[in-house]
């Protein structure tokens, strides 16, 4: 696997919690988030967990399973879900990949997550797999991100594929599976290749990819490419029990499809106002004074970086529903200070990831 390949190249790694590795950082971090945002960079994802879930009750396994509502998703297609507790808690967010009408991918960041998924497995008639050792995950992320894989492809073009959609081709003459989407808010592609290829292509990635202003990034700069697009970590955002209402995931939550797990909890915590949300903070430095009384517990901060971006120190947190207005100051019980503002602090409007000006792109 990769990973074995970057100790043999010394880079710094990371454990990833829920098992896996992942590099750390390259080169330096501001340099890796800024390359990605302005050209591409390269990130190694293969800590991501898959289990294949193939037979006659896979959508009605599934249906279950998760948040979203399977029937309608088409073959090629890819879903963004979570993976709910019976009392309506989020215990992790995951991706589904459709290959045919009794096949998927169930992708997710904690090994752990099997125990789950294989205990609500009992009475359908579904084999369950885990795939994760015989595959790597390699993601290219970024505006030059579309000509950088043009150039490898060996079959089928990416012209036409649109958003949260994969294919099956063949990248530097190596069975591929191409899926468009990402971590980072830019144009990005997440390539399945089988572990035995995993070095040779992040090499001919690697190689290919310095015309176009690529560079190789660790978790460090996914981390506060993803902070400034707003996405949660299940390592962070998930720590404690938190619902899909106070994340701002309600839009992952099919209530009117029937029965799944943690439905009857979400209909009714779906009745009344979350008791807290997760909000975006510019962070400022400590407060001088001590802050009012009032707002001392005002904020939990889960995630924070320096943005390359926007040049100053954010974070993701979550605050009291009443307080969640743009604007507020908000405290931690460290004295931390935080203006807080919509999500997410980059492309507001979610423009970048879905499109694909392929007349710039191919002419680079």
């Amino acid at each position: 696997m990769l990973s074995r390949y970057f100790d043999e190249r010394g880079v710094l790694q990371i454990d990833i919690h829920g098992g896996g590795r992942t590099p750390r950082v390259f080169s330096e971090p501001q340099r890796e988030h800024l390359a990605t945002r302005r050209d591409a960079g390269l990130f190694d994802f293969s800590f991501m967990n898959c289990w294949e879930i193939a037979g006659r009750d896979s959508v009605r396994f599934l249906q279950n399973l998760q948040t979203r509502d399977m029937r309608s998703l088409k073959p090629g297609r890819i879903c963004y879900t979570l993976l709910c507790r019976s009392d309506g808690s989020v215990m992790n967010d995951a991706t589904v990949w459709r290959h045919g009408p009794e096949r998927f991918w169930l992708f997710s960041g904690r090994r752990s997550d099997r125990s789950h998924i294989t205990a609500y497995a009992r009475g359908y008639d579904v084999a369950i797999s885990e795939i994760s050792d015989s595959q790597a995950v390699i993601a290219i992320q970024g505006p030059r991100s579309h000509a950088l894989l043009a150039r490898l492809l060996t079959s089928y073009s990416l012209a036409g594929l649109p958003y949260f959609s994969f294919e099956k081709t063949h990248l530097c003459n190596r069975v591929a599976w191409i899926g468009r989407l990402g971590y980072s808010g830019e144009l990005g592609y997440e390539v399945i290749v089988p572990a035995e290829a995993a070095m040779e292509v992040w090499e001919r990635i690697r190689a290919e990819g310095r015309s176009h202003g690529a560079v190789e990034c660790g978790f460090d700069a996914a981390n506060s490419l993803r902070i400034e697009s707003g996405y949660i970590l299940f390592s962070q955002e998930l720590k404690e029990p938190t619902t899909p209402y106070e994340l701002g995931l309600s839009r992952l939550v099919a209530l009117q499809r029937g029965a799944f797990i943690g439905a009857d909890a979400l209909r009714t915590l779906n009745r009344s106002l979350p008791r807290r949300n997760l909000v975006g903070l510019k962070l400022e430095p400590i407060a001088s004074v001590v802050p009012d009384a009032r707002y001392i517990a005002a904020a939990r901060f889960t995630s924070e970086c320096f943005s390359p971006t926007f040049g100053r120190d954010l974070a993701l947190g979550f605050v009291d529903w009443a307080n969640r207005s743009p604007d507020r100051i908000v405290y931690a019980r460290d004295g931390r200070r935080g203006r807080i503002v919509r999500l997410p602090f980059y492309d507001p409007a979610r423009v970048v990831p879905r499109r694909l000006r392929l007349t710039q792109f191919l002419a680079n």
